[in-house]
């Protein structure tokens, strides 16, 4: 008895890993076999509903099912609550996410994509179009801000309009995390500074990702957007500024957009 008693202890002392959340309205189960299906920007008000309240990794599974066009659109994960976040695995199809607009209350945020904040996450097969206006500090197509991410063949065809102090067109920045990887990611968009903005706070522009500031495994970027800007002293094609000892890499890599920088003082990257 006492032995059983044990092992039912021991069980219940067993650290608890991420679990799939529960969020009422969507299709699906969640699960790798019944994936929470986004199907309508409804869907997405949902996840953001769910996600910017959340503090906790979970495991969950979403798929886009139709191309999906977002009007005074709230981000996913951390907006509001900037130590909320989302976390699980985003598989678009290779469907496209146009963001016609944020909605007026992101006027001033600080991470703004179609995800505000990622952390332990997986996003593949994304394509962003529209027009993206940016917020105070980190702004991206995918992603605000990304920890222990991975994404994949990700496309960014939109056109940003950029005023806060980073901008990237996958993700802006990479702040965290023991493993971040970027693959096969493209950024054939557009970036120019926001004309109505009279005093520019720009630190650094990259045309995959903005700002990496820990450890990073970046291949098989393209960035054939052109990037033109008189804000932004660390410019680069792939990458705007890394400022990590963390190991970082970057393999089999292009960039062939027009950048044009008109700042005293630049630094260009790849």
């Amino acid at each position: 008895i006492l032995l059983v008693a044990g092992i039912v202890l021991g069980l219940c002392l067993l650290p608890k890993g991420p679990v799939i959340p529960q969020i009422a309205n969507l299709q699906g189960t969640g699960t790798s076999a019944n994936p929470y299906q986004i199907s309508s920007q409804q869907d997405f008000q949902t996840l953001a509903e769910f996600f910017n309240n959340n503090h906790e990794a979970s495991e969950g599974y979403y798929e886009i099912t139709n191309d999906i066009t977002l009007q005074n659109f709230i981000p996913i994960g951390g907006f509001g609550d900037e130590t909320s976040f989302f976390s699980g695995n985003f598989n678009a199809n290779g469907k496209t996410i146009t963001i016609a607009s944020f909605d007026e209350s992101c006027k001033g945020a600080k991470n703004l994509g179609l995800f505000a904040k990622v952390r332990n996450a997986n996003i593949e097969n994304l394509t962003i179009e529209g027009t993206i206006i940016s917020g105070t500090k980190n702004t991206g197509g995918v992603a605000g801000e990304a920890g222990d991410v991975s994404v994949d063949s990700c496309i960014f065809n939109a056109k940003m309009i950029s005023s806060g102090e980073y901008t990237g067109g996958i993700i802006c920045a990479i702040t965290s995390g023991e493993k971040n990887t970027i693959s096969n990611c493209q950024s054939n968009g557009e970036f120019q500074d926001d004309p109505t903005n009279t005093n520019p706070i720009g630190i650094a522009l990259g045309g995959i990702v903005g700002l990496v500031d820990a450890q990073l495994d970046l291949a098989g970027g393209q960035n054939t957007a052109a990037i033109n800007t008189s804000s932004y002293p660390y410019v680069g094609g792939i990458s705007g500024q890394s400022t990590s000892s963390y190991a970082q890499s970057v393999d089999k890599s292009w960039n062939s957009g027009n950048i044009t920088v008109n700042y005293s003082i630049s630094s260009y990257n790849i």
